[in-house]
């Protein structure tokens, strides 16, 4: 999938939930300073809180990126490994790559092709979303 469909997609799926979450956490904070909080309803308020503002940061990063231009990076790969996102995603794969000379790192989920196709220390040419770090090529140097 390109870079830029995948941030089409998270922006019509996480914008409409931040804002559901959003007017929830205003209905819960209403209700908890009008009618007096108990302990369940400020956990509830908490909960709802953060998941929301998890949630919102996915979307607004996903939305800047929409007329965002591609950026490139360039450096050694310093760390790769997997991770299984539920059973319904399957694996996943990223990079962590050094940014030019600097003390600066990326790290950038990558097509399962180019994660076998590159190996820690192998310099690599990166065209990724600046906001999302969502990768539209990957080039072993």
């Amino acid at each position: 999938m390109s870079a830029r469909r995948f941030v089409l997609i998270s922006t019509l799926f996480f914008l409409p939930l931040a804002v559901g979450g959003t007017v929830l956490f205003g209905i819960l904070l209403i209700n908890a300073i009008t009618d007096g909080a108990s302990g369940g309803d400020i956990f509830l308020l908490v909960i709802v809180g953060l998941i929301t503002g998890l949630v919102a940061f996915q979307g607004t990063s996903a939305f800047f990126d929409l007329r965002s231009d591609y950026v490139m990076t360039e450096g050694p790969v310093l760390q790769k490994w997997t991770r299984n996102d539920f059973v319904v995603f399957g694996e996943s794969c990223f990079v962590r790559v050094q940014v030019g000379e600097t003390d600066k790192v990326a790290i950038f989920k990558i097509d399962n092709f180019w994660w076998h196709q590159v190996k820690e220390g192998d310099r690599v040419l990166i065209r990724h979303l600046p906001h999302t770090s969502s990768v539209e090529s990957f080039e072993k140097l």
